[in-house]
């Protein structure tokens, strides 16, 4: 958010510009919806951009509790109490599965790259969570309008949607990923997209813009995350985009 802040005040000097960052980790659709209703009245926002990942689709159907249960807020173990915020087990683990190329590499390689997501017989587009999604979006699109607010959603792709096989530490290789019979990389994206249009919502879709830029990787080897470098292309596609408008 400070690269979108500096780059703004500096393409609209005219302009007091302020960015807030209002994403918490591990936060879904149900949490994001609800921060918002919180906040909205105090930030007064005038452009609410909505960033989403592919993996709301799954994230929409989580209960209050599970969620509160996945972001830590429940009783632990006495060896999660040890390891607690520390991922020396997993990565002990990783490394593990990798030098013994078994199953449980192939299983984390396929989790980890989401790869669940892409999957043409893939439940998470059902019907149902079509519809939920679209509630959700409805319910956003609404809070904003009532406020006067510009509402937009931003799609971050996943990490296997722009990066080349050699920049994922845990690429997927035992899977024929080439398989249009199979896999579709354009599944949750196009589901996006189509809420927006029906919604009336602006879409906002770098996954071109990551593609071209010329300094890559664009995402951590070892996680779906952006890098430094691909913060700065976001930031950067999100300021012609924000300078456009306000220059309209």
């Amino acid at each position: 958010f400070w690269l979108l802040q500096t780059g703004l005040s500096e393409k609209i000097p005219d302009r007091k510009i302020s960015v807030y960052n209002g994403g918490v980790t591990g936060y879904g659709p149900n949490e994001m919806y609800a921060s918002l209703l919180k906040y909205i009245d105090i930030i007064k926002p005038d452009i609410f951009i909505n960033q989403v990942f592919i993996n709301e689709f799954e994230e929409i159907n989580l209960r209050g509790e599970q969620r509160h249960a996945s972001i830590g807020f429940r009783d632990l173990t006495p060896r999660e109490r040890i390891f607690s915020g520390s991922q020396i087990p997993q990565q002990l683990k990783t490394k593990v599965s990798e030098l013994l190329k078994n199953q449980t590499y192939k299983r984390n390689a396929y989790n980890k790259s989401l790869i669940q997501f892409y999957e043409l017989k893939s439940d998470y587009y059902s019907d149902g969570n079509i519809s939920r999604m679209n509630d959700y979006f409805k319910k956003m699109s609404e809070l904003c309008r009532a406020r006067k607010c510009r509402f937009f959603v931003l799609y971050a792709p996943g990490q296997i949607e722009v990066s080349a096989p050699e920049m994922i530490s845990y690429y997927p290789g035992h899977l024929d990923l080439k398989d249009t019979n199979k896999y579709d990389f354009m599944l949750p994206l196009n589901a996006y997209k189509n809420l927006c249009r029906s919604n009336g919502i602006v879409f906002l879709n770098p996954l071109d813009t990551l593609k071209a830029n010329p300094v890559r990787p664009v995402y951590f080897r070892n996680s779906w995350h952006w890098n430094e470098e691909g913060h700065k292309v976001i930031a950067g596609f999100l300021e012609d985009i924000i300078a456009g408008i306000v220059d309209n």
